[in-house]
C-alpha cells in the first residue's frame, strides 16, 4: 500500500485535533467550568506535549522503526480522544489533551521519516512532501471552520468521537504498510548529535522560525486587532483574512512545481522568496489602521500568505535528505520541535508585547479589555499593533541573515571537500 496516502490523512488529523479544542473552548466552559488555567491547558497542553515529545520520538523512530512509531501515535491518539470525549472534568480532559499531542509527535516523527524512506529522490519525493505541506497547510486553515461544523452539529464530545474514528481506520489500514526501519550502525548512539554540526541541516530547521513570528502570531491576532480597530466580528474576520490562507494551499505544490520544472530554482531559492515576501508583508500590514481602506492590505496579506506557505513540505523533504537515512527519524523530530516550539514562543511573545504596550497608555482594566479586542480605543491599539509589527518584521530579517550564511558556509564545505 502507499505510504503516502495514508501517512497525510494522519497527519491532516493533528491541525484538526488543535483546531476543534479552540473551537469548542465555550462549549467545554459550559459543560465542565470557566477555569481560565484549565481551558489554556486544553489547547496549550497539547502543543507542549507535541513540542517536547517530537524529538523522543524521532529518536524512537530511529532505533525502533517508523512504522512502529506511526502505529504506537496512532494508538496514543486513539486513547487520547477516548479519554478526550468522555472527561467529566477539565484536569481529565487537560489529560487527554496531553496525550494527544505525544502521539501527534509519533505521527509526524514516524510518518514523514517513512515517507522519506518510500520515496528517496526525484519527482515523487518532491510532490510527496509538498502534498505534506499542503496538508498541513489546509488542516491549519480550514480546520476553525471544519471543526466549528462539527461542534454545532454532534457537540465539543462528538468532535473527538469524530477524530478517534479517523484514527482508528488509518490504524486499521496502517497494518498494511510496508515495515522501514533505519539501518544503524555499530555504536550508534541513540540521538545522532552530529546533526546540530551539518549546516545545511540547521539551515532548513530554522526557515520554520521565521513564519512562526511573521505569519503565525497575524494568523492568531488578526480577529483580535480588526475587532478592537474596526469592531469586526470573527465571521467577517475570517473573511478578511482568506487573502493569507488562500496561498497557504497553493504555495507547496507551485515551490515544488518551480523547483521541478525550471533549472535556475533551487529550494534555497524559495525559502529565500518566502523570507522576503514574510518580511514585506509585515511592513506591509502596518497600513492596517483605523480609517485605512481594507482593500489596502490584501497584497500584504497574500505576502504573508505565501511566506508560510511557499516552503511549506519543502523544508521537511530538504532537511530530512540533508541528513543520513539512518537519523531521518531524528532529524524530523527536531524540525517540528523548532516548528512547534517557536510557534508557542511567538506566540506568546506577541500577546505579551502587544498588551504591555497598550498599558502604556490606558488604565489596566481598560488596557485587558482593548488587547482583547475590546472596541473604543483603536488608535491606541493601532500603535502597538505597528510597533509590535516592526520587531516582527527585524526578527524575521536577522532569521533570513543567518539562515543565507548557513546555506553559503554549508556550500563552500561541500565544494571544498
Amino acid at each position: 500500500m502507499p505510504v503516502a496516502p495514508v501517512v497525510l490523512v494522519a497527519v491532516f488529523l493533528t491541525p484538526l485535533s488543535v483546531a476543534g479544542t479552540a473551537i469548542a473552548l465555550p462549549a467545554i466552559a459550559r459543560d465542565l467550568g470557566s477555569d481560565q488555567l484549565g481551558l489554556q491547558w486544553a489547547v496549550n497542553g497539547f502543543n507542549f506535549a507535541f513540542a517536547v515529545f517530537t524529538i523522543a520520538a524521532g529518536v524512537f523512530a530511529d532505533r525502533f522503526g517508523y512504522r512502529l512509531t506511526f502505529v504506537i501515535g496512532l494508538v496514543v491518539v486513539l486513547a487520547s480522544s477516548t479519554v478526550s470525549g468522555l472527561a467529566p472534568t477539565l484536569l481529565v480532559l487537560d489529560v487527554g489533551r496531553f496525550l494527544g499531542g505525544v502521539g501527534s509527535a509519533g505521527i509526524i516523527a514516524g510518518g514523514s521519516a517513512a515517507m522519506s524512506h518510500a520515496y528517496p529522490s526525484g519527482p515523487a519525493r518532491a510532490r510527496t512532501f509538498a502534498l505534506f505541506g499542503t496538508t498541513v497547510g489546509i488542516g491549519l486553515a480550514l480546520g476553525p471552520s471544519i471543526m466549528g461544523g462539527l461542534v454545532a452539529g454532534v457537540g465539543w464530545r462528538g468532535v473527538y468521537a469524530v477524530l478517534g474514528l479517523a484514527a482508528l481506520v488509518v490504524l486499521v489500514v496502517s497494518a498494511a504498510l510496508p515495515r522501514a526501519h533505519p539501518q544503524r550502525e555499530p555504536h550508534q548512539t541513540a540521538m545522532d548529535f552530529t546533526l546540530l554540526r551539518n549546516r545545511r541541516f540547521l539551515a532548513f530547521c530554522l526557515v520554520p522560525l521565521a513564519p512562526a513570528v511573521g505569519y503565525v502570531t497575524i494568523l492568531t491576532y488578526l480577529p483580535v486587532a480588526t475587532a478592537a480597530m474596526f469592531g469586526m466580528t470573527a465571521a467577517d474576520a475570517g473573511t478578511f483574512m482568506l487573502p493569507m490562507t488562500i496561498p497557504v494551499f497553493v504555495g507547496p505544490l507551485l515551490a515544488a512545481h518551480l523547483v521541478r520544472r525550471v533549472r535556475w530554482i533551487r529550494p534555497e531559492t524559495i525559502i529565500y522568496a518566502s523570507l522576503a515576501a514574510l518580511i514585506i508583508g509585515d511592513l506591509g500590514m502596518l497600513l492596517l489602521s483605523p480609517g485605512v481602506a481594507l482593500a489596502w492590505l490584501i497584497m500584504p496579506l497574500a505576502l504573508v500568505g505565501f511566506g508560510y506557505g511557499f516552503p511549506m513540505g519543502l523544508i521537511d523533504g530538504e532537511a530530512i535528505s540533508s541528513v543520513p537515512v539512518r537519523s531521518s527519524g531524528t532529524a524530523v523530530g527536531v524540525l517540528n520541535f523548532l516548528r512547534t516550539g517557536s510557534a508557542a514562543i511567538a506566540v506568546g511573545g506577541y500577546g505579551m508585547v502587544m498588551a504591555a504596550l497598550i498599558s502604556y497608555s490606558l488604565p489596566p482594566a481598560t488596557a485587558a479589555r482593548v488587547a482583547a479586542g475590546g472596541v473604543g480605543h483603536a488608535d491606541v491599539y493601532a500603535a502597538a499593533f505597528r510597533t509590535t509589527l516592526i520587531a516582527m518584521a527585524l526578527v524575521v530579517a536577522v532569521l533570513c541573515l543567518i539562515i543565507v550564511w548557513l546555506h553559503r558556509t554549508a556550500a563552500a564545505g561541500r565544494r571544498a571537500e
